[in-house]
């Protein structure tokens, strides 16, 4: 195995890092590594990760599969959605369940007000990790973890547009998104920033200042 880091590459995701030399090769680097590959990642791709977020290496494979996992069936993007949310923003894999599904819904509500998603429980039990390990991610949709309802189905795609759009948003504190919708929806209405959102979620990345 070689990331093809250049030394200074590799000093300066130590020195972000320096627990990273404490991690078992074998039993811990290298199956987060071949995991990746497994969702089309290149090794440079990999690595670029990495040096953005060389604390991924402190988190189990599990957990990254957990994660992942619920990227992609319980929200149901597409996969090159999700490699581009974790290339862009690999912190997302930091965050607890609790914190990203807060912040999911929050996000579904700001566009449009009172809607839910409804969740299956795949997230702590065998069932769940073994369709997280074996779901080619180049093909199809899962067949569970999505209501069937027409108003779930809305809900769904307004949270994918949302967060495909700009995959760095579910790392946004959440006072942050509440103080940003707020100011949006004072100037602009609900339903004209609703229709921004929609249009370009990056309104959510910019600076209140």
């Amino acid at each position: 195995m070689t990331l093809r880091m250049t030394t200074e590459e590799v000093g300066a995701l130590l020195m972000k890092h320096p627990r990273f030399l404490e991690y078992n090769l074998d039993n811990h680097i290298i199956p987060i590594y071949q995991y990746f590959l497994s969702l089309d990642f290149s090794t440079f791709e990999f690595s670029r990760i990495l040096q953005r977020f060389p604390q991924l290496i402190h988190f189990s494979l599990a957990r990254i599969k957990q994660r992942i996992g619920y990227l992609r069936f319980q929200l149901n993007l597409k996969a090159n959605d999700i490699r581009r949310i974790i290339y862009q923003s690999p912190q997302i894999l930091s965050l607890s369940q609790d914190n990203i599904e807060t912040k999911v819904q929050f996000l579904l509500e700001a566009v449009a007000a009172g809607a839910t998603l409804v969740y299956d429980d795949y997230g702590d039990n065998d069932n769940y990790e073994n369709n997280v390990d074996h779901y080619d991610y180049r093909n199809g949709n899962p067949e569970f973890g999505i209501d069937d309802e027409d108003a779930s189905c809305d809900s769904l795609k307004i949270v994918q547009t949302l967060i495909a759009g700009l995959p760095s948003v579910l790392n946004l504190n959440i006072q942050t998104l509440k103080d940003k919708v707020e100011y949006l929806r004072e100037r602009l209405g609900q339903e004209e920033l609703s229709r921004a959102l929609l249009r370009c979620p990056a309104l959510l990345g910019y600076s209140l200042e």
